[in-house]
Parts: C-alpha cells; structure tokens; sequence
C-alpha cells in the first residue's frame, strides 16, 4: 500500500502544478498525470489546491491556465475565432505584460466603438 504524502511533499506537488502550468500556457488534468506521475484524482485536489494560491486559474474542466488571457486565447482558437495577425509583429514580446496591456487597451477601443445594425446601414 502507497504510503501518505507529507505535507511538504504535497505543497511541492502543487508549486510544481503551478510552474508547469505558467511555462506551457496551459495544463490538463492529463497532462499532469502523465508528467507528475499521479492518479486522477490526486491531480484534480492539486488543481484545486494551485488554484487557491490565485497563481493561476482554472477554467471549468478544460484544465489550468497562466492567465485570463489564455483563457480567451485558448477559447477563441477553441471555437474557431482565430485573431488576426499583425504584420511584422515581433512574436518574442507576446508573453511580456506591457504587451498584453496594449493588447487589452486596443480590444477594449474597438468594443467601445459604435457599430451599425445590419439593417440600419441599408
């Protein structure tokens, strides 16, 4: 019989959740088996557990992510709503948060901007 985790163990377990989760973007359930070598349902109590820290968040079943930006970025790719490339675009400063603010500015200025009804325009 497998003997109980300390809780030193356990805590090692979940930062170790955490730091996979922060450098892939993303982590799933199984992933985390297979790369942790744990059974579901421990994997799942460290989900919760990683969560709690507010490191990192959880979207419903589909698993952890870094941010609510890869939330939104995995649910559009998921759903078919592909963003539109920028041309030239430097990819390196994706991941840096004075990027991803501009980002947010830029979407937040054209949700803001008035949009004409289908019928309105004819």
């Amino acid at each position: 019989m497998a003997r109980a985790l300390s809780v030193a163990e356990r805590r090692e377990y979940v930062r170790a959740v955490i730091r996979i989760t922060r450098h892939q973007g993303r982590l799933t359930a199984n992933d985390a088996m297979r790369k942790l070598g744990l059974c579901r349902s421990t994997v799942q109590k460290y989900f919760l557990d990683a969560e709690a820290t507010g490191e990192v968040v959880r979207h419903g079943r589909l698993g952890l992510f870094r941010d609510q930006r890869a939330i939104i970025d995995f649910d559009m790719k998921r759903f078919g709503l592909v963003p539109k490339t920028a041309v030239g675009m430097n990819y390196s400063l994706l991941g840096s948060p004075v990027f991803q603010r501009v980002l947010d500015v830029q979407e937040a200025i054209c949700a803001s901007r008035p949009t004409t009804a289908r019928g309105e325009a004819l």
